[in-house]
């Protein structure tokens, strides 16, 4: 079992109680909304990221979250 099957099943676990706690919240027809933080990250810790400007080692990373009603729908980290 590799790490494409844990996440195969993480996502088919994940999308099944969305489904029934969005039903169960009333959510189902909710507005998705989107947030997004750039945090500054030494190169030390990652060798990747966004590189932004010239003086500087770190690099940024991007979290996004995606919200249907209260529920968490969508991450992205860049």
């Amino acid at each position: 079992m590799g790490v494409v099957f844990f996440i195969l099943i993480f996502e088919r676990i994940f999308l099944l109680l969305f489904e029934k706690f969005s039903h169960l919240l009333n959510e189902r027809k909710a507005i998705t909304r989107f947030d997004s933080t750039m945090v500054a990250v030494s190169a030390v810790f990652v060798n990747w990221g966004m590189k932004v400007g010239t003086k500087t080692n770190k690099g940024q990373m991007k979290f996004t979250i995606g919200m249907k009603g209260s529920l968490p729908c969508h991450v992205s980290i860049l």
